[in-house]
């Protein structure tokens, strides 16, 4: 995340509202009041279960499909990020509700593993263990990163491609370089001439 993990704030959603969002389907948050946040934020999944998401036409077709985020409680989940808040003037359905702020959230990337974390009311921040915890979550999940060799390697000339089929014993894609140091194909025999044919004498030879 982009600002430093003691500014970004925490929000917590009730199952299996929560699920919806993990899923991409609802990227609504419906809160009674709005907020000037704008950026990163972490979704946490209370312990209690919203009644009304159980029965909600649109949240059951999300959870009847195969790969269905779990109702995972009382935990960290995920990361997003806020970029729009308004109030509701009849748009954003089906999952913007009425008379309510929409929370508009994107970027939603679920956490390897739930961190067990007591959830609050409104944007709240996490104490300096539990932002450990996700910093180390977070860090597992990312993919290692990419080392190049800083050996040069003469030999990978594109003008001579017959060093590669010798080293690698078949053809392959060659990078370009021009600051090779050296040729890594020795030079062609000269030819022999017979004897007796010099530079000014044609006589064919069979």
């Amino acid at each position: 995340m982009a600002k430093p993990a003691a500014d970004v704030p925490a929000l917590t959603i009730r199952q299996p509202w929560l699920a919806a969002i993990l899923a991409g389907d609802k990227t609504v948050e419906n809160r009674s009041w709005p907020t000037k946040h704008r950026g990163p934020v972490v979704l946490h999944a209370a312990r209690a279960l919203a009644r009304d998401g159980q029965t909600d036409p649109h949240v059951r077709a999300v959870l009847a499909r195969p790969g269905a985020p779990a109702l995972t409680t009382g935990a960290l989940v995920a990361t997003a990020s806020i970029t729009d808040c308004h109030r509701d003037t009849g748009c954003c359905r089906p999952w913007g509700l009425p008379g309510l702020w929409h929370w508009h959230l994107d970027d939603v990337q679920a956490l390897p593993d739930p961190i067990p974390v007591a959830g609050r009311l409104g944007l709240w921040r996490l104490d300096p263990g539990q932002h450990a915890l996700l910093h180390r979550h977070q860090a597992a999940a990312s993919p290692p990163s990419r080392t190049t060799d800083p050996q040069p390697r003469p030999w990978l000339c594109s003008r001579e491609p017959a060093a590669l089929v010798r080293y690698f014993g078949r053809r392959t894609s060659l990078r370009s370089d021009s600051n090779c140091s050296r040729d890594p194909v020795a030079p062609a025999p000269r030819e022999r001439r017979p004897p007796g044919l010099g530079p000014g004498n044609h006589r064919a030879v069979r």
